[in-house]
């Protein structure tokens, strides 16, 4: 997890005060490292940190990109292609 890093113009968003309250140690703008709010983080880093105790849950990430103002942290999948189909669904 080193090397997260904070983007300008993160503080105050997402309709709240900028503050969920859960703090992490990251790069901030200038330069140095400093304990930083998760609202304050690049969406790259928000990403690298929800992941950081091995937890992959597009849905989950997506939620919380929405909620801190990033939007998709990842693109929506439309649909899935079943190979053993014809281009059909079964059901």
């Amino acid at each position: 997890m080193d090397g997260l890093k904070t983007a300008p113009g993160r503080e105050g968003v997402g309709g709240f005060d900028g503050s969920t309250g859960i703090y992490i140690r990251a790069i901030g703008l200038d330069g140095r490292f400093g304990s930083f709010d998760i609202a304050e983080l690049d969406a790259p880093s928000l990403l690298a940190f929800l992941r950081s105790r091995g937890g992959d849950n597009r849905w989950a990430e997506d939620c919380c990109g929405i909620i801190l103002g990033h939007g998709h942290l990842h693109l929506p999948v439309l649909f899935e292609i079943d190979d053993d189909t014809e281009g059909g669904r079964d059901d």
